[in-house]
């Protein structure tokens, strides 16, 4: 989806919707594209370990390829919310080691869908 219409948010709001109405590990069968930024691959690696954990699933075993784990933190909000670096640690504590193994900063809550 996010090939196709080039939105990353809309394409990843869709996938966690379905992924939450089936619950099936087939959702993760698939290694996200290389196109991707680096970072964006990671945060999906952490979300596929996590979401596997939290349901019961087999964690995939692209997951676990060096490629998705960087090499610098990176917060996907640091773009979007000014001085977000006040709220680092507060949002460290709200993030799964799945993603924080990954430098990752992604709070769980954040995949919470409605």
């Amino acid at each position: 989806m996010v090939e196709a219409t080039g939105d990353f948010e809309l394409s990843w709001s869709e996938f966690r919707h379905e992924f939450y109405r089936y619950k099936s590990a087939s959702f993760f069968s698939v290694e996200p594209p290389n196109s991707f930024s680096v970072e964006d691959r990671a945060l999906l690696a952490g979300a596929a370990e996590y979401l596997s954990i939290r349901f019961g699933l087999q964690v995939p075993e692209w997951a676990s390829h060096p490629e998705y784990f960087l090499d610098h933190v990176w917060d996907p909000w640091e773009d979007i919310v000014p001085d977000i670096e006040q709220y680092r640690d507060e949002r460290r504590a709200g993030s799964h080691e799945a993603f924080l193994k990954r430098n990752v900063i992604f709070e769980t809550r954040g995949l919470i869908s409605l």
